[in-house]
C-alpha cells in the first residue's frame, strides 16, 4: 500500500551529541536531496538548543522544520512564541509543525519541578496560537504559566511582528487524555517514541480515536493530522544498530512504558524495570543502565538491526500505519544518521511513496 503523506526524519540532539550544528544542517540538506519532506529536532537541557537548530537548517536547506518535541516547562512561553516568529521568517512560507508535550517521564521530572501537565499544555497552546495569530493575551487567563513563571498578575503581551509562514501544533501523546487535549486545541497528534511499542500492543486506534472525540468539538478547523515518529536503528553493522537504542531505552521503559502498562504486554522482565528504577534513584546515569537493555528489549520496542533484517518489518510497520489513516510518519534515526538517511531515501522511501528524491 503507497502513502501518499508526508515522510520526514527526526534529527535527536540528545542521542547524537556528536553532531555538531553544520554537520545537522548537512544531515537536512542530504534527507531534502533524498526527498525527505520535514526534519524533525528535538529538545534537551544540555544539548544542542532546539530553536539555534531549526534557524541553522531555515537558512540553509528548504526543507520542512518540526519539533519533536518541544518542552513547555524549559522556557517562557512568549519566549517560545517569538522564536518561532523570528524563525517563521526563514521559511518563506513553509509550514513550521511544532511538536509540544511534557517530555520524558524519565527525564524531565528529575530536572524540573512541573505542573499538571494537561492544564498546563492547554493554556500553552492556547496562548502560543494567540499570540502567534497576531492577539493582544491578558496573562490573567493563563493562571498556571502565570503562577508557574512568575508573571505579573495584570502583564498583557501582544508579539510586536507577525510570523511569515504557518506554525501548527502538534500534541506529543501516548495517552487517552493527552489525545483529547490535541483533538481540542491542537492540529494533529504526533505519536513519538513509543509508537512501535504502542502499535504492537494494540493501543494505537484508540488514541486515534480519543483524538478525533476531542476533535469533533472544534467544528471550523484544518483537518486534523496524525503524525507517528517510528524508532528505526538501521545499519550494516548490526551489532551497533542494536546496542544504539538501549540508552534511550534506559529512561522510556521505566519511565513512559510502564506509565502506559506497556511492560507485560511486551514482555520485558518486570524485575528489571524495577532494578532500573532504583538505579535511577541512585543516580546511576542513563548510559550505565543501558546495559540492563537486552537486544531482545530493543527488538520490541524499535526495528533494529541489518537493512535486509530491517526492510521487512519496516514495510510491515508502515503498511499497518497507512492502514490507520496516518497523515505523516517519521523516523527516529540511529546508529549513523547519514547512513540511515542513505538507506531510507534510496531503498525504503521510494518502495513506501512510489517517488524518489528531488
Amino acid at each position: 500500500m503507497k502513502f501518499n503523506g508526508e515522510v520526514g526524519v527526526q534529527l535527536a540532539t540528545h542521542l547524537a551529541n556528536q553532531y555538531s550544528t553544520p554537520e545537522l544542517v548537512n544531515l537536512a540538506k542530504l534527507s531534502y536531496e533524498l526527498g525527505i519532506d520535514r526534519v524533525w529536532i528535538d529538545d534537551n537541557l544540555r544539548f544542542r538548543n532546539v530553536f539555534v537548530i531549526l534557524s541553522a537548517i531555515a537558512s540553509k536547506v528548504p526543507i520542512g522544520l518540526g519539533t519533536g518535541i518541544i518542552v513547555p516547562y524549559f522556557r517562557n512561553p512568549i519566549d517560545i512564541a517569538d522564536a518561532l516568529a523570528a524563525i517563521s521568517e526563514l521559511t518563506e512560507g513553509r509550514e513550521i509543525s511544532i511538536g509540544i508535550a511534557r517530555g520524558s517521564t524519565g527525564i524531565v521530572p528529575y530536572q524540573i519541578d512541573t505542573e499538571p501537565a494537561i492544564s498546563f499544555m492547554r493554556e500553552t497552546v492556547v496562548l502560543l496560537k494567540s499570540l502567534l495569530s497576531g492577539n493582544e493575551i491578558s496573562i490573567a487567563n493563563f493562571p498556571h504559566l502565570a503562577k508557574y513563571y512568575r508573571f505579573k498578575e495584570k502583564a498583557r503581551f501582544k508579539l510586536a511582528f507577525r510570523p511569515r509562514s504557518p506554525i501548527t501544533f502538534y500534541h506529543g501523546c501516548s495517552g487517552l487524555q493527552a489525545a483529547r487535549l490535541a483533538g481540542d486545541v491542537m492540529d494533529g497528534i504526533l505519536i513519538s517514541g513509543l509508537y512501535v511499542a504502542l502499535l504492537r500492543t494494540g493501543r494505537v486506534e484508540e488514541i486515534i480515536a480519543a483524538a478525533a472525540h476531542g476533535n469533533k468539538s472544534s467544528p471550523g478547523r484544518n483537518k486534523f493530522v496524525n503524525a507517528c515518529e517510528i524508532n528505526l536503528s538501521m545499519s550494516k553493522d548490526r551489532e551497533r544498530a542494536l546496542q544504539d537504542p538501549k540508552g534511550f531505552l534506559a529512561h522510556v521503559i521505566p519511565g513512559s512504558y510502564d506509565a502506559l502498562g506497556l511492560i507485560e504486554p511486551l514482555g520485558i522482565d518486570r524485575k528489571k524495570v524495577e532494578l532500573m528504577k532504583e538505579k535511577s534513584r541512585q543516580g546511576i546515569s542513563f548510559e550505565e543502565l543501558a546495559g540492563l537493555i537486552s537486544d531482545d528489549d530493543v527488538k520490541k520496542c524499535y526495528i533494529a538491526g541489518s537493512p535486509r533484517e530491517c526492510r521487512d518489518q519496516l514495510l510491515d510497520v508502515l503498511d499497518q500505519t497507512v492502514k490507520l489513516g496516518f497523515d505523516r510518519v517519521s523516523f527516529k534515526l540511529g546508529p549513523d544518521y547519514k547512513e540511515t538517511i542513505e538507506l531510507l531515501g534510496k531503498e525504503i522511501i521510494p518502495e513506501l511513496t512510489g517517488r524518489g528524491g528531488k
